[in-house]
């Protein structure tokens, strides 16, 4: 499961980020390597998350995410995914430039199918890509596409 990044402020550094997960194990392994400025890990702090709370239930047509601004950060990066593992993406906002992100949860539009549950996170990026933030749970109770 490799995935290629490319530094946001495109200046030429590549960065492959390799996850290897057991979970009979529960052994989670996170190689990050890199040049330069950018390098995963050589960033800011996570960022503490606000909204949606851990095991959330969220309806309506709209749902805000929110965390703590991280000093200096000139953008963060949301994720979004069915798997707390996030090897596939719901949504993956790599240039969000304020401490919130307003998802569209109706039922024929959203990227978030309805009665599923979803785990996100959220990076800060300040002349490179800092650390995830703790992992939080929500249960979309809009319900399923027809």
């Amino acid at each position: 499961m490799g995935k290629i990044l490319r530094d946001p402020d495109d200046i030429g550094a590549y960065y492959l980020m390799k996850r290897i997960i057991q979970k009979a194990g529960a052994l989670v392994l996170l190689l990050s390597l890199g040049t330069g400025a950018g390098c995963i890990g050589s960033g800011p702090v996570p960022p503490d998350l606000d909204l949606p709370s851990d095991a959330d239930t969220v309806s309506g047509d709209e749902l805000e995410f929110s965390w703590d601004a991280v000093t200096e950060a000139t953008h963060y990066h949301l994720e979004v995914s069915r798997e707390d593992f996030f090897s596939t993406l719901a949504v993956d906002a790599d240039s969000v430039t304020g401490t919130t992100y307003l998802l569209d949860l109706a039922t024929f539009t959203s990227p978030l199918e309805g009665k599923e549950t979803y785990y996100w996170r959220v990076s800060a990026y300040k002349d490179g890509w800092g650390g995830w933030s703790e992992i939080r749970s929500f249960y979309n109770a809009n319900p399923k596409r027809p």
